[in-house]
């Protein structure tokens, strides 16, 4: 049943966020001839004038492996080399393809195994008849591992419930396996998730609940067996009690345009003004969206690395 949309009319939250942006960097390439590092038993180093990079360190199990050349070859996008250069230990079936004029891959014809080394050696010949090199180096697949993020419970436009959440792989992994990870029940009944994958991100949100008339908890499991992975867990997340009202969190979004998301048990009236009643200390000409659980506050200027949020009346 479709819920009224209710107005903020009384103190419900005072909440501090730290929004200082942090960030993480994989290197999947690496640059030919680099000095000061030691050279791997079995692994000969490019030369940095016929080979500017190549894939070192991790690689996905689903990914390609990747060798620069310093020079166009003239090879186009998606067309096969003539030769294949590329010979990898423990041995792997695949085909050498063009990226771009410089750029060569190797791609596995399945995936490889988690949590393995591999040589791989380049024959220079198979690519300028020219050049009598080869060279080699390692890669590693990751081991499997999952971590699991509960969001914040928020009502839907329609007064329904949802509550979103996210799973964290060590490598990309095939959507109906990941979705195997998560399960949540209510009141003795299993829910359904619905999912976005981008590469080891997975996104899911629960939905299709509502709030009971007294306070009851949403439970959520996971396991991370259907994609090799150790480790499971547990949490509750605490439903209120329908006709309540409550702010459930307010957290920070840094993509698209930054703001803070503050999210309700209850849909928000879209008409009512917010000034006063979600507060930002030492940040003013807030501006305010609001969407259905959740609204969003905007800053005309750039948000400072920590807020103090009030919500509640004026």
């Amino acid at each position: 049943m479709t819920q009224k949309p209710r107005r903020i009319i009384e103190p419900l939250r005072c909440v501090r966020l730290r929004l200082a942006r942090t960030a993480a960097v994989l290197a999947v390439l690496v640059l030919a001839g680099s000095c000061g590092k030691p050279v791997d038993v079995g692994v000969v180093p490019a030369d940095p004038r016929i080979v500017t990079a190549h894939s070192s360190g991790f690689v996905s199990r689903y990914g390609e492996i990747l060798v620069v050349f310093a020079r166009d070859y003239g090879g186009e996008t998606g067309q096969s080399a003539v030769r294949n250069p590329f010979r990898v230990d423990p041995a792997v079936a695949g085909s050498a393809v063009w990226k771009d004029g410089s750029t060569l891959s190797f791609k596995p014809d399945e995936p490889l195994a988690a949590g393995k080394s591999y040589r791989v050696s380049v024959d220079l010949s198979a690519v300028d008849a020219a050049v009598r090199d080869s060279f080699s180096f390692l890669v590693r697949t990751p081991e499997p591992a999952c971590s699991v993020e509960v969001g914040t419970l928020r009502a839907a436009r329609d007064g329904s419930l949802e509550l979103p959440g996210r799973v964290v792989l060590s490598d990309a992994e095939t959507a109906d396996k990941v979705e195997k990870i998560v399960s949540a029940r209510f009141r003795g009944l299993r829910l359904g998730a619905v999912w976005t994958h981008d590469g080891a991100v997975h996104d899911f949100v629960i939905r299709g609940f509502s709030a009971a008339d007294r306070d009851a908890d949403l439970e959520i499991s996971w396991d991370g067996r259907p994609v090799g992975a150790f480790g499971k867990g547990n949490q509750a997340v605490r439903v209120p009690a329908s006709g309540t009202f409550e702010v459930t969190g307010v957290r920070a979004v840094r993509t698209g345009e930054s703001c803070l998301e503050v999210s309700l048990n209850a849909p928000v009236d879209p008409s009512q003004d917010f000034r006063g009643r979600i507060e930002v200390d030492g940040v003013s000409d807030l501006r305010f969206a609001p969407d259905g659980g959740i609204v969003r506050v905007y800053a005309s200027a750039s948000w400072p690395d920590e807020v103090r949020v009030r919500v509640g009346e004026g």
